[in-house]
């Protein structure tokens, strides 16, 4: 990496690193997960590899989405991945003309549909995705598609996906991982299992085939912690054991190509997208602040919740809708910058 790159590389892993919201876990974990990496910053890193894999037409999925109250209703979903996901689709579509199809739980496709429509980008089905991105006059969009909960159903689905030609990377963005019991736990250590589809599948299927599979998270339980699962038992004692019986850890099991660490998952997510602005010197790559807010009052509109405080909010991981325009605006700023000199 060229000492300018290296430069810009630092700046923008320090933005989304920082602990603002005092957690106590992200700049061990990001010292970890950098370390296995050979020291090289993470996004950058990340968005590299994108850039030099895609091309016109190649597919990617990117999982998300949490039911972040199982206990009391699984459907209400946290706002804390989602909006990373739509963004990075996003931008994936404007830097390398792909088709990114987000895949979600089946009760929450809708509410995915509406995150894409209030940043101007048309929900589509992976084959009409597809035949757009090869019409004359292709629009701006992104596939939707839902992914199974039941094991083998999910297995089945997998194999479906992966099958479809022209697939290169998978990318979960605080999306939940098995445990080495097979289950599936928040941070808190409450079982998620039965309401989280079960993305390891579409992992293991697109290891048989090489693809580049990427995971971004923020506090050791999602997937792609698998990387670091020793180092996160080893310092946070709250990972190593559930509550809820099953006697499991609640770091995932699987392992994937680069695990990138932000404060905030949205953030790693936008992180990436700043980084495929300078590698391809677009600066419309990445979104703005306003297209921040529009994404967080959606959200809010549709029913997507603070897994910090509860409130059906534009906060983030107990974050204000402020400080997530500010970031973003500072992400924007910076590769303003390295891309002016």
């Amino acid at each position: 990496m060229k000492i300018k790159e290296m430069f810009f590389a630092e700046a923008i892993d320090c933005l989304v690193t920082n602990d603002i919201p005092n957690r106590g876990i992200i700049r061990k974990i990001y010292s970890e997960a950098r370390r296995i990496n050979k020291n090289n910053p993470l996004a950058y890193t990340g968005a590299k590899l994108l850039n030099d894999r895609l091309k016109k037409g190649s597919i990617v999925y990117i999982a998300t989405g949490w039911a972040n109250r199982p206990d009391v209703n699984r459907e209400i979903w946290e706002n804390d991945g989602p909006p990373g996901a739509v963004i990075l689709a996003r931008s994936l579509v404007l830097a390398k003309k792909a088709v990114p199809v987000v895949l979600v739980e089946n009760m929450f496709t809708s509410q995915i549909k509406e995150m894409l429509k209030a940043i101007n980008i048309q929900p589509l089905n992976i084959n009409e995705a597809i035949k757009n991105i090869n019409s004359p006059f292709p629009i701006v969009a992104v596939g939707v598609d839902s992914f199974p909960i039941n094991k083998e159903d999910a297995i089945s689905k997998a194999t479906e996906l992966i099958n479809t030609d022209k697939v290169e990377a998978i990318i979960s963005i605080e999306k939940g991982g098995m445990s080495e019991k097979g289950e599936i736990h928040m941070s808190s250590g409450r079982k998620t299992t039965e309401q989280t589809s079960k993305i390891d599948f579409l992992i293991n299927e697109a290891k048989k085939e090489n693809m580049l599979i990427l995971g971004i998270g923020d506090g050791g339980n999602e997937l792609g912690m698998g990387n670091i699962k020793p180092f996160i038992l080893k310092n946070f004692p709250h990972l190593r054991k559930c509550i809820c019986g099953c006697a499991s850890t609640i770091v995932p099991d699987n392992i994937v190509d680069l695990l990138i660490t932000s404060s905030v998952s949205n953030w790693g997510a936008y992180a990436i997208c700043a980084c495929l602005s300078y590698l391809n010197s677009d600066f419309h790559i990445m979104h703005n602040q306003e297209m921040e807010k529009e994404l967080m009052q959606i959200s809010r509109q549709v029913g997507l919740i603070d897994g910090q405080n509860g409130f059906t909010s534009v906060s983030v991981d107990g974050i204000s809708l402020e400080a997530n325009m500010a970031i973003t605006t500072l992400l924007r700023e910076t590769v303003k910058k390295f891309l002016e000199k």
